[in-house]
């Protein structure tokens, strides 16, 4: 007889130990339930915002982006799928908004650097072209 609370079709059994069957040896008896699930798992986005942070780190957001990061992680493992997407999608967010700001100041800092060095190269053979002809 089963139990009332529990209706037949959410009732599963557990591995029965050293019992005889009709005909069988004493053994194990097992039930296995396979479940699908239809969603992906919630992505995290940890090791981007691991490398936003040492890498590219304008304004501190990659610390921004890993305070989520670890916080989608812990929602997950808590089992709160819901949590972990919106923390999840905050940290990819702040992801690249430090990656686009990120490539952009390395962007400005090569620019800079190389019309520097052009200015500079120039002005280094002028002085040197007018040493020779003087």
């Amino acid at each position: 007889m089963e139990p009332a609370a529990f209706p037949r079709s959410e009732f599963v059994s557990l591995p029965e130990k050293n019992r005889e069957f009709q005909g069988e040896a004493r053994g194990d008896h097992h039930t296995t339930v396979m479940m699908k699930t239809t969603e992906p798992p919630p992505r995290d986005y940890i090791v981007w915002s691991i490398f936003s942070l040492v890498y590219f780190n304008p304004c501190c957001l990659g610390l921004v982006a890993l305070y989520y990061s670890v916080k989608a992680r812990d929602r997950k493992t808590a089992g709160d799928l819901e949590a972990s997407r919106k923390f999840g999608s905050k940290a990819g967010w702040f992801n690249k908004v430090s990656l686009i700001l990120g490539v952009v100041v390395f962007s400005i800092f090569v620019i800079t650097f190389i019309t520097l060095g052009i200015k500079t190269y120039n002005q280094i053979r002028g002085q040197l072209q007018d040493n020779l002809h003087v």
